[in-house]
């Protein structure tokens, strides 16, 4: 796997490894369900994308466009020992150089450990991160980390299969030392997680409020020795427009910052590797991928079995002790405390799902597997103290379902309509649990 593939693993085993949960005695394990998955895999693939954007976004980055005017190709020869007292400096004053006040907020060298590098053993590190600020979470962010060496052809085909996830992208210089591209995309900040926008609808979560929207503007130089700097700048707006007045760097300043000869360290021990064997690549990475979801299906399961009733990802299912066999499926939105369900039929890419696609001329099959329509009349929710309420990707930012405080699954129904089952006993809610939808 490449380094960055090795990160997006790190982050989504601590991930599950954050949210262990404690599992009662008496609970019993539930049988596999190959829906369950096959959700189970895209998420984690989705995620694995998400992750990969916050760990630099390295992977799958640039150019389609055209070749800009040729730079200078940056001097090769480095020094033999490396001092990260000069990267500091050479990071800071290639921030500086054009007179923006940028505040500095963090600095770290990391290796494959959780936490930062101190010290002397900072010359062993595998990624720099260089962050600072303006105000308003407004953020220029430099990166170096080692991938492998690129060509031109390598970085356009990049950038062609995630052309659907950015604004803009082109090739700004390509010499025999380097290839230098830009990338304007639409994105936001969860919990410290980027992750891709797409008519302000992310994955994962649903429709992101204009309010909660950011963009980001990536220069990345792709050096010949396997070397990739990014220079970036983040702004609180939605749109390349809204961006516009906000930038304190123009696209010439990032390129100097990401350009600049003296943001360097040397590759640690493996750090190229793969590219002396390109064929095993996507093979290793799907063994990867295969693994975190063979440990999310296990936790998944052995939580789920905790709960008197199955929400089951998405498509609730009948349990032993479950004292509703037929919760109701709807929206859930909430205005202050007061609670309001919407009914809906979740219809999927089955024979019922095909018939009411062709009747009401849908396209068929269903994109992301289900199709929620509304289905009766709106009517209040009352939550009483005894309610078991969990959540999964909106409100719990977790792969799988897992209890939460009721308080937080009401949050997250304010700014957007969350599809939710209610399983009720004598006329009251025992458990509300959301329902994954991609």
């Amino acid at each position: 796997m490449t380094d960055d593939d090795v990160l997006v693993v790190e982050r989504l085993r601590e991930r599950l490894a954050a949210y262990e949960p404690g599992i009662p005695a008496h609970a019993a394990a539930i049988r596999a369900r190959g829906r369950r998955k096959l959700r189970l895999r895209r998420l984690l693939e989705i995620g694995a994308a998400a992750a990969a954007v916050a760990a630099v976004a390295v992977g799958g980055a640039l150019t389609a466009g055209t070749s800009g005017d040729a730079r200078p190709t940056p001097p090769v020869d480095h020094p033999d020992e490396f001092d990260p007292d000069s990267l500091t400096s050479a990071i800071d004053r290639a921030v500086h150089a054009h007179g923006t006040l940028w505040e500095e907020r963090r600095l770290e060298a990391r290796d494959d450990s959780p936490r930062p590098l101190k010290g002397p053993s900072r010359a062993f590190a595998h990624t720099w991160s260089a962050s600072y600020t303006a105000g308003d979470g407004h953020a220029l962010e430099v990166w170096l980390v080692y991938e492998k060496p690129f060509d031109e052809a390598a970085v356009g085909d990049q950038c062609a299969a995630d052309a659907r996830f950015q604004d803009r992208c082109e090739v700004l210089a390509s010499t025999s030392g380097s290839i230098t591209g830009l990338v304007e995309q639409e994105t936001f900040d969860d919990h410290g997680n980027w992750t891709w926008l797409e008519d302000g609808h992310a994955n994962l979560v649903g429709m992101i409020p204009v309010a909660e929207r950011w963009y980001m503007r990536t220069v990345k130089d792709f050096r010949s020795d396997g070397l990739i700097v990014v220079a970036r700048e983040i702004v609180h707006a939605p749109t390349p427009t809204q961006a516009a007045p906000l930038w304190l760097e123009d696209t010439d300043s990032l390129t100097a910052i990401a350009t600049d000869p003296d943001l360097w360290f040397p590759p640690f021990p493996g750090a190229l590797e793969q590219g002396d064997r390109p064929d095993t690549l996507a093979e290793d990475r799907g063994d990867a991928l295969d693994q975190l979801a063979a440990e999310a299906e296990a936790q998944v399961e052995a939580l789920a079995a905790s709960m008197p009733c199955d929400p089951s990802e998405g498509f609730p299912e009948p349990r032993e002790g479950c004292p509703d066999p037929d919760p109701e499926i709807a929206w859930l939105t909430a205005d202050g405390q007061r609670l309001t369900l919407q009914p809906i039929h979740s219809y999927t890419n089955d024979a019922e799902g095909e018939a009411y696609a062709q009747a009401h001329g849908l396209d068929y099959p269903y994109s992301n597997d289900t199709l929620d329509v509304a289905e009766g009349s709106p009517h209040p929710l009352e939550l009483s103290p005894d309610t078991l309420c969990t959540g999964s990707i909106v409100v719990s930012h977790g792969v799988g379902d897992r209890y939460v405080d009721c308080d937080k699954l009401v949050a997250a129904a304010r700014p957007r309509q969350l599809t939710v089952a209610v399983w009720r006993e004598d006329g009251v809610a025992v458990q509300v649990s959301e329902l994954y939808r991609p």
